[in-house]
């Protein structure tokens, strides 16, 4: 059996991530190795401010693209991406 490169097969350079949970915890440390791989991040959270927060410091960090997304997952009428110019230029994979 041969060694196979993970990251040769599994490029996540330009793919477009949404992390729920993403201003703390495991989500937040999610989305930083996300962004790390090159991904751009969407952070769902119900914390506006510190899903921000977050957003802000991996674009800082890694100079991709990050963006917050206050909502309640639970609640299927708030999971939705804002309009303009920040999606338009994504596909879905």
């Amino acid at each position: 059996m041969e060694k196979i490169n993970g990251a040769a097969l599994f490029s996540l350079q330009d793919k477009v991530i949404v992390v729920t949970g993403g201003a703390s915890g495991s989500g937040r440390t999610v989305a930083n190795y996300m962004a790390a791989m090159g991904a751009h991040i969407v952070i769902f959270d119900v914390s506006a401010d510190k899903a921000e927060a977050v957003a802000v410091e991996l674009t800082e960090l890694y100079g991709g693209r990050a963006m917050a997304v206050a909502c309640d997952v639970t609640k299927p009428e708030q999971i939705a991406l804002p309009e303009g110019d920040n999606n338009k230029d994504h596909k879905e994979d």
